[in-house]
């Protein structure tokens, strides 16, 4: 194989490699706000079920 092409294919596996943990790791931050945002909505919810109760 060509040098550079071994070069060009190195490099282009390095991009997609860092590509791939970028993307999981954005994932990563977004499911923790959708955690986040149901926590607080099941907070809600039991508030107001317990004024409702009340």
């Amino acid at each position: 194989m060509n040098p550079q092409k071994l070069e060009l294919l190195i490099s282009l596996l390095i991009i997609a490699t860092g590509s791939f943990i970028a993307g999981a790791a954005i994932i990563g931050i977004q499911l923790e706000k959708v955690k986040r945002q149901r926590d607080e909505a099941r907070k809600r919810v039991k508030e107001l079920e317990k004024n409702i109760g009340n």
